[in-house]
């Protein structure tokens, strides 16, 4: 069965359990979706950005919901295709990798995060320029995995080069930017540095 109906199955299924219907087997009630006529692979051999926004908004469900194991499957489902038929550094294999650390996050397997999120910034040091938006991103992920891992040291040095990076890139009221500066006193006040938090 094509992965994305086994999904499919469990997410009516669920769907009926929520809406407080548990005994609907074999009467006239029924769930009636929509499908492509195409298999997964099909469909993102031609095309990936579809399928992927479908699942990433799976993913954030899940998440939401709590259920990180099954987000953790599916984004390694994700990677696994995206293994095939995409270029290491495609911006969609990236964000699916760091997607794929958060969850391992969320579900405190830090060193299994901190492990991916290190590959992702390898790739990016390889193939994309300083001021990328998705190097940026994955720097900050890894500062801040570092930093919920307990590694307040390694996490206050990476953080203080993605100010620094962004700095030179970004403006002064960038998303990015008003992220990290709060980001950086919290560790430097956590790890005893109060007067450098204050300098910030």
């Amino acid at each position: 069965m094509d992965p994305q109906q086994l999904m499919l199955l469990e997410v009516v299924w669920e769907c009926m359990e929520n809406a407080g219907q548990v005994g609907w087997q074999g009467t006239g009630m029924g769930c009636y979706v929509g499908t492509f006529g195409e298999s997964c692979l099909d469909i993102i051999s031609r095309d990936f950005q579809r399928p992927w926004d479908g699942q990433h908004s799976l993913v954030v469900a899940y998440r939401d919901n709590g259920q990180v194991s099954r987000a953790i499957k599916l984004l390694k489902h994700v990677v696994t295709l995206q293994e095939k038929s995409l270029a290491e550094e495609h911006p969609q294999r990236l964000t699916a990798l760091q997607s794929l650390a958060v969850a391992y996050q969320d579900n405190s397997q830090v060193d299994k995060a901190i492990k991916l999120l290190k590959h992702v910034v390898a790739v990016g040091e390889r193939s994309l320029a300083q001021e990328n938006p998705y190097r940026l991103a994955s720097l900050r992920a890894l500062a801040t995995t570092y930093y919920k891992g307990g590694q307040v040291g390694e996490a206050i040095k990476l953080l203080k080069h993605v100010v620094t990076l962004q700095e030179k890139f970004l403006s002064k009221e960038h998303p990015q930017r008003l992220e990290s500066l709060p980001a950086l006193a919290v560790a430097y006040r956590n790890n005893g540095h109060v007067g450098e938090a204050t300098k910030i």
